[in-house]
């Protein structure tokens, strides 16, 4: 599943960096507000897949088991980094000066890559 995970988020980076460009060249007024939630829509199924497969590691038998601390700790670094990125991308918008729209991009796709990194380091 690592190479599917790999796969997938190599495909919704570039994905989502191409609709970018492309709203950027139509010069759709709101396309710096919206650049945040691209980002995270190019790694969050990369990072989900990964999470699904670790799931798949834990026993079926066994009802009343916790989740795995792998699991655990990736979705809270998950939303620690939403959280994070997106006070960022506020405190950008918020200022005189309009960010790029690739700089916010880059704040949503950096907001899952420590989660997926985790998932995937555990899944090795």
């Amino acid at each position: 599943m690592i190479h599917w995970s790999v796969w997938i988020g190599i495909l919704g980076v570039f994905g989502t960096a191409g609709v970018l460009a492309y709203l950027r060249r139509r010069e759709i007024s709101s396309v710096v507000e919206y650049s945040w939630l691209l980002g995270l829509a190019g790694l969050a199924p990369a990072w989900l897949v990964a999470i699904l497969s670790l799931l798949g590691q834990t026993p079926v038998d066994v009802i009343d088991t916790p989740l795995p601390r792998s699991v655990l700790i990736s979705s809270a670094v998950a939303l620690l980094g939403v959280i994070f990125t997106d006070v960022l991308n506020r405190r950008l918008l918020a200022r005189d000066i309009s960010p790029h729209s690739t700089t916010v991009w880059l704040l949503g796709v950096v907001a899952f890559i420590p989660a997926w990194m985790i998932a995937l380091w555990v899944l090795k």
